[in-house]
């Protein structure tokens, strides 16, 4: 891929997150979709970001029916999907998604699947065509706590990124197709904490560390929209 050169334009983007699951009661994937402004100027160009966002059901037949369903109303350039994962510390670019269905724990529905492939007969692994590694240097170089993953799991998240990234290899309809693990907002706060943060730095509770956590990680994503919105 290359980026565009800066002709006036606007670009559409669907980003989406889940609803809360398991034992989580809350989740950040689908505070920060509800906390996205519904279009951006991207700064010393002439593009505009237009955001469509959707918060899906942590089901396995009712999420990429969701998404698909919202990509044929609009000719989308790029589709960002965003999901919990409750381990980690940093904001996770996963690289690929596997053909597998192999919950740990039940979805939402009660649907339980142990090494199910999600489509029998096909690739074992799809991989973004995103520059990760550029992306995240980018990410990195405005205070984004990322990492590159090679592992999106095997529950909704890693099944919703097979679907949309085999969706894209049959319709060449998105240009640009991600899905983005975050952390719980205290996890991403005690990693800001240690890396002395400057947006830590006015936050003395645990309540505001978290809350300036799910700011930075709606700021990142929108971030990430806008990186992806440029490249052609």
């Amino acid at each position: 891929m290359r980026l565009k050169t800066s002709s006036s334009r606007t670009e559409r983007c669907l980003i989406t997150g889940f609803d809360s699951f398991g034992k989580f009661t809350s989740n950040p994937s689908q505070r920060i979709v509800e906390s996205l402004p519904e279009e951006f100027k991207i700064p010393r160009t002439n593009l505009l970001v237009e955001v469509d966002t959707l918060v899906l059901p942590t089901c396995c037949k009712q999420s990429w029916r969701a998404i698909r369903n919202q990509l044929s109303k609009n000719r989308y350039k790029s589709l960002i999907m965003l999901g919990l994962s409750g381990g980690r510390s940093k904001i996770s670019l996963e690289r690929y998604a596997l053909n597998i269905r192999d919950y740990g724990i039940p979805d939402n529905n009660g649907h339980r699947y142990d090494g199910t492939p999600i489509y029998k007969g096909e690739s074992e692994a799809l991989k973004t065509d995103l520059p990760l590694t550029d992306l995240r240097r980018v990410l990195r170089g405005k205070n984004f706590p990322t990492e590159v993953s090679n592992f999106a799991g095997s529950f909704i998240c890693n099944e919703v990124y097979y679907h949309a990234l085999r969706y894209k290899e049959e319709t060449g309809a998105l240009n640009s197709v991600l899905f983005v693990h975050v952390p719980q907002p205290k996890e991403l706060a005690r990693t800001l904490v240690e890396a002395q943060h400057i947006n830590m730095e006015s936050a003395k509770s645990a309540a505001a560390r978290s809350t300036k956590a799910l700011q930075l990680m709606t700021e990142c994503v929108q971030e990430i929209a806008t990186y992806c919105s440029k490249l052609s």
